[in-house]
């Protein structure tokens, strides 16, 4: 599925609203896109993010709204962001996952791969990563060709209008919602940003578009308030 393939993940952030660059996403070979889906029957949002959706990485919650979703995309491949390893994985994941796989081509990250990346954003295993940062991480282990990124900024904007939970929510609510932590863990922003700005300064396959570009060379963008 993915040798030599031009892949280009797709995030939720409210950057790419009104860029129209639909078109732009559909031409690559495989189209990765995070949890929540936009509506495929609303012309702008398409106009802006596409209509391929070849793989998605999700978290390992599920609701009907988006069962629906997945299933009118119907991806190659779906792939839970969280491995058995976590302690949430039984309570939050498991039932989903196996439920899922009457549907869907389904799989888990690998657990090394995830423990190594917990490991260098924390030494303390505090630090939960995003579905966005994991999926890029995985994805780069795969013998592509090219993997573009876009919409993934790591907090530096709001969500789109689109997603359930956070559409229309302002950044400085999402902050705080990320910063009360989960059981101990949370989503450090600011390391999971550094991670991936040495990542791609590494990485030969790693594209982005100019307005990440400007987040990655702009030392002001570095550290944000939470």
């Amino acid at each position: 599925m993915f040798q030599d393939k031009k892949v280009i993940i797709v995030g939720p952030s409210s950057y790419l609203e009104n860029k129209k660059t639909g078109k732009f996403i559909d031409s690559f070979d495989l189209v990765v896109r995070i949890n929540n889906l936009h509506d495929i029957n609303n012309s702008e949002l398409v106009e802006d993010l596409g209509l391929k959706t070849d793989i998605i990485y999700f978290d390992g919650s599920m609701d009907q709204s988006r069962f629906d979703r997945y299933t009118t995309c119907n991806p190659k491949l779906l792939k839970c962001t969280y491995p058995e390893s976590e302690w949430f994985f039984e309570d939050r994941c498991k039932t989903n996952v196996t439920g899922l796989k009457n549907f869907f081509n389904i799989d888990v990250v690998n657990n090394i791969m995830y423990q190594n990346l917990k490991c260098s954003l924390d030494e303390n295993f505090k630090v939960r990563p995003n579905s966005g940062l994991i999926a890029i991480v995985d994805l780069l282990k795969f013998p592509i060709k090219e993997l573009y990124v876009t919409g993934i900024d790591f907090y530096r904007n709001s969500y789109s209008s689109y997603h359930p939970d956070y559409g229309g929510k302002s950044l400085e609510y999402v902050k705080q919602v990320f910063k009360n932590g989960d059981n101990g863990d949370v989503h450090d922003i600011n390391k999971q940003f550094m991670y991936f700005k040495n990542l791609f300064k590494s990485e030969s396959k790693l594209k982005t578009d100019n307005t990440m570009l400007e987040y990655i060379q702009n030392i002001k963008y570095e550290n944000i308030l939470f």
